[in-house]
């Protein structure tokens, strides 16, 4: 299972929260849209403005009106329209903005066949029929007005100067007239585009809109979220196991592939990845232990082998001794033979110690020290040693450490001739430093054996460096300085 995950990390909080803010942007888009599409409605767009026209002028003026079928001016008319010239007004939808939207410069009275009763401020026709004093697209509004047609009464004459027709209807509800009303406008007033519908409409007042239908799609979110994080850490957490096996050298732990979208195909390839890295480890493995099998083999051979060559010679003679009745020089010969068994024992005791796992329980540096310990009880050198190498180093690394101590050592006492050694092992931040240095006494130019270009080839294998070289600090060709570096 997957730990030490912060909450605000995880997908328990990462996807609700995401659909949770996606969703309300989307809510808060089409609470938008929903609202500048009303708005955009032939009826809706001058919602406002039809409000205001009937409850400042049209009902005003239809409450004077008596139940005859025609108007006629009186002192009413005058005490309620002649104030209203030059005012300033301003629209229910922009009262928290406290802007100036209308102001009225006259206002007509006409009859039911379109002749003029009366007009305040600002004189805009003559007395008589004023359909021919109006342009074309007046005379069809004030037509439809006095009809009962649907119409918006609304007609530009300038940039901000609006013409306004609406009928006229008695107590009967029957149309005998109409109003004519000449208004300038503020610029962009009942515009209905995004820019200026964010202008009229209070942000909090679209926010709260927005958040009505996002209370019914967080309990969904929340269900999908639940459902989907629930089956999504199921495979996470298996894809972690998994891989944990693998991190422990446990490659034939396979992943489950539940898909065949991209995420499958990648969990597929890494399968393929793990299969391929398991059996590239078992090849080297095997190579590896033929490389060791040839190494035992050259070992035994030098060592064992000549020994017990040896002491078959020796034997050999130590009873053509004894037969002569040379006692006491056979004596000395068995004496020899038993120090060559004892030689070839330690050198085989060495070389299953260098054989044997690492025990990690332990201290690596001590088992360092008794490996050179004991090879010191038979090669009595001086030895001049640093060994710093925490348990922190990887096992592998130990076993190759081991390894190559064990080598140098032997060819040190079978080869070198040295009174000395200096032996530096020591583990730094990203490297393990591996130098020892002899004061053998070399008379023939440096060679490679077949030990050296096997521990070569080992630490190359890990990507590591080696080099082995005569001392140039000592005389020359005295002395044998190998130098590795092994990255952790």
């Amino acid at each position: 299972m997957v730990t030490n995950i912060s909450i605000f990390r995880s997908l328990k909080f990462k996807l609700p929260f995401a659909l949770i803010l996606v969703s309300y942007l989307f809510s808060l888009l089409f609470s938008l849209a929903l609202t500048i599409s009303g708005s955009n409605q032939p009826h809706a767009k001058e919602l406002y403005f039809k409000q205001w026209f009937n409850q400042t002028l049209t009902s005003p003026i239809e409450q004077i009106l008596t139940e005859e079928l025609k108007i006629t001016p009186n002192q009413q008319f005058k005490e309620l329209l002649y104030p209203l010239i030059n005012k300033s007004f301003t629209l229910q939808q922009n009262k928290q903005l406290n802007s100036q939207d209308i102001i009225i410069k006259s206002i007509a009275i006409v009859d039911n066949k379109a002749q003029l009763i009366a007009q305040w401020g600002e004189e805009l026709f003559t007395a008589g029929d004023i359909g021919s004093q109006l342009m074309i697209r007046a005379r069809d509004d004030l037509a439809d007005a006095l009809i009962g047609h649907y119409n918006s009464g609304i007609e530009s004459i300038s940039k901000n100067d609006q013409l306004i027709i609406k009928p006229l209807k008695n107590k009967q509800q029957k149309i005998i007239g109409a109003i004519i009303s000449k208004q300038q406008w503020r610029e962009g007033m009942l515009d209905t585009n995004l820019l200026s519908f964010l202008t009229i409409t209070p942000f909090t007042d679209l926010l709260i809109y927005s958040l009505l239908p996002l209370i019914l799609v967080i309990p969904v979110s929340f269900t999908i979220v639940f459902l989907a994080t629930k089956q999504l850490r199921q495979h996470l957490n298996h894809l972690y196991s998994t891989l944990n096996y693998w991190t422990k050298g446990e490659l034939y732990h396979q992943i489950e592939i539940t898909s065949n979208d991209e995420i499958g195909l990648c969990l597929s390839r890494l399968n393929i990845m793990a299969t391929q890295l398991k059996e590239l480890i078992e090849d080297n493995n095997q190579l590896a232990s033929l490389n060791e099998r040839q190494y035992l083999a050259a070992e035994l051979h030098d060592t064992v082998k000549q020994n017990l060559f040896s002491n078959n010679l020796s034997l050999a003679s130590c009873k053509q001794l004894i037969n002569g009745d040379k006692t006491e020089q056979a004596q000395i010969v068995l004496q020899q033979v038993i120090n060559s068994n004892q030689q070839a024992f330690s050198q085989v005791n060495q070389l299953i110690s260098t054989l044997q796992p690492n025990n990690r329980s332990g201290n690596f540096s001590d088992e360092l020290r008794t490996q050179l310990t004991l090879w010191h009880d038979n090669n009595p050198l001086e030895i001049n040693k640093t060994i710093k190498v925490f348990n922190s180093c990887p096992i592998q690394l130990q076993h190759v450490i081991k390894r190559c101590l064990g080598e140098v050592l032997q060819n040190i006492s079978k080869h070198s001739q040295a009174t000395k050694i200096n032996l530096l092992i020591e583990q730094q931040k990203e490297k393990i430093i591996f130098e020892i240095i002899d004061n053998g006494q070399w008379q023939k130019p440096f060679k490679k054996g077949q030990g050296l270009s096997l521990m070569q080839h080992r630490v190359e294998n890990i990507g590591g460096s080696f080099n082995a070289n005569f001392n140039h600090q000592t005389p020359a060709y005295s002395g044998i300085k190998i130098s590795i570096c092994l990255p952790i």
